[in-house]
């Protein structure tokens, strides 16, 4: 079985808006650095200070700005997702190995790929890939999806914005999926 060929979205949604503007902006986060943080309960005070964070996000959801997200994953998992390098080191070094023996954190940035999705065509895209209930409606909420049948977390970060991450082996699929529907907007 061949594999299949990675598509640039954003690059073949370009030159279609050039035929037709398009109402929707796709952007690859790069680099973009995902950690999973594991934790017995107690374990949250020591490496959420070296974040900044107050506190863990509740069920559905995810704290943060615009520079770094945490989301809530189970009761003892948190996930970290942030473009900003010296924010993560601030959580490794809180969490290297034998700094807390009730918590630790998983790098997972090589195996996770973000996409930013943006503009008022970004509900009419999504209901072509997926069921409308599965999309976080309100801003701060966050949930893990089946995106053309490929398993995504979605960060409703505005109205009209969303953070969707996917694992980096199927990022080729499911941009062939969102390009094919973003076309069929665009013929609509």
């Amino acid at each position: 079985m061949a594999a299949e060929p990675v598509i640039d979205v954003a690059e073949a949604l370009s030159r279609a808006s050039a035929l037709r503007p398009v109402a929707l902006q796709l952007r690859v986060l790069e680099p973009l650095h995902v950690l999973t943080v594991r934790h017995l309960p107690g374990a949250d005070a020591a490496w959420l200070r070296a974040l900044a964070m107050p506190q863990l996000p509740q069920p559905g959801c995810w704290v943060g700005d615009d520079t770094l997200q945490l989301l809530w994953r189970s009761a003892s998992e948190v996930t970290l997702v942030t473009q900003q390098t010296p924010r993560l080191a601030a959580l490794q070094a809180a969490l290297r190995p034998g700094a807390d023996p009730l918590a630790y954190a998983v790098d997972r940035s090589p195996g996770t790929l973000g996409i930013e999705l943006a503009g008022p065509a970004l509900e009419a895209l999504l209901a072509r890939l997926m069921d409308a209930s599965a999309v976080p409606a309100k801003v701060g909420r966050a949930t893990r999806a089946r995106c053309a049948d490929i398993a995504v977390v979605l960060l409703r970060l505005a109205p009209q914005q969303l953070q969707l991450l996917v694992d980096r082996p199927l990022a080729g699929h499911l941009g062939a999926w969102l390009l094919r529907a973003a076309m069929a907007s665009l013929t609509e």
